[in-house]
């Protein structure tokens, strides 16, 4: 009788954790979103480590064998991540979930392969009305017997991004028409949904700008309504520190991925918190 009840409780506990979704998420921002959304009722890992540059990324061995063992991955997509080809079938690429009249494809500062900007993580609308919605319903899709307590946690996050979206719009509410000089363009389509207008030292990825380049942003600080000099710190400061010495202005690090955040809103804010900062210079 003993062995019996033994043998059943070992079936139920494999059943209990053998059926439980193995997602993948490749970097922090997406991670953040999909655990927040999935509790306690996923598994979610993340591949790219906080504070990696995920445009230079390339998987190692044990790192494959996670994507390979993984049963969803979400990722930008947009060229961001050119090693998921193979696993494309049980890939969510969040980019595709985004209209493309909402992408950038004006500007030098964009990935070569996709011709857009990748960066579509750091715009709290974008977040609300399509990247939390393709999780939602990829994770529902995938696990219907969680069904009511993913969206009971995506209407939580929502939540939540409703007051980052307040907060912006009062923030932002008089600088239309102003400038931002970015060191790299992540915060680009936060900054464009304000009409605020991007400046990147950057001619490219991991291009150096050329000292021509950086003669014009210095000019444009000097003669534009320019609310702030920003930096990430993934990158080289060589470019935003000649700017911030040459125009006697100071300049500010925002943070594209979340490395020390707990949640997708926490990036936001302390983005906010930020711009805030610089606009009281």
């Amino acid at each position: 009788m003993k062995k019996t009840v033994f043998i059943i409780t070992i079936v139920s506990l494999f059943a209990f954790t053998g059926f439980s979704l193995n997602v993948v998420a490749t970097i922090q921002p997406y991670y953040l979103i999909t655990s927040e959304i999935a509790g306690d009722n996923a598994s979610v890992s993340l591949l790219v480590q906080s504070g990696a540059n995920p445009h230079t990324f390339s998987p190692r061995v044990s790192q494959i064998k996670k994507l390979e063992e993984a049963d969803l991955i979400i990722a930008n997509g947009l060229g961001l991540e050119p090693y998921l080809t193979p696993y494309s079938e049980k890939t969510l690429y969040i980019g595709e979930q985004i209209p493309s009249i909402f992408l950038n494809s004006e500007t030098l500062e964009h990935n070569e392969d996709s011709g857009v900007n990748p960066h579509v993580w750091l715009n709290p609308f974008f977040v609300k009305y399509f990247i939390v919605p393709a999780v939602l319903e990829e994770l529902t899709r995938r696990d219907p017997g969680n069904r009511d307590k993913y969206v009971e946690n995506a209407r939580k996050l929502i939540y939540d991004l409703n007051k980052v979206i307040r907060r912006a719009n009062l923030l932002f509410s008089n600088l239309a028409g102003s400038y931002v000089i970015l060191s790299h363009p992540g915060y680009y389509y936060f900054f464009h949904e304000y009409s605020i207008n991007v400046a990147s030292i950057e001619e490219g990825h991991g291009q150096k700008p050329s000292i021509s380049h950086l003669q014009e942003l210095i000019k444009m600080v000097k003669t534009e309504r320019v609310i702030g000099l920003f930096h990430e710190p993934q990158l080289d400061e060589k470019g935003i520190k000649t700017i911030a010495k040459e125009t006697g202005r100071r300049y500010y690090t925002v943070d594209p991925l979340g490395v020390d955040v707990e949640n997708i809103t926490a990036l936001f804010e302390k983005f906010l918190d930020t711009v805030e900062e610089a606009l009281h210079e």
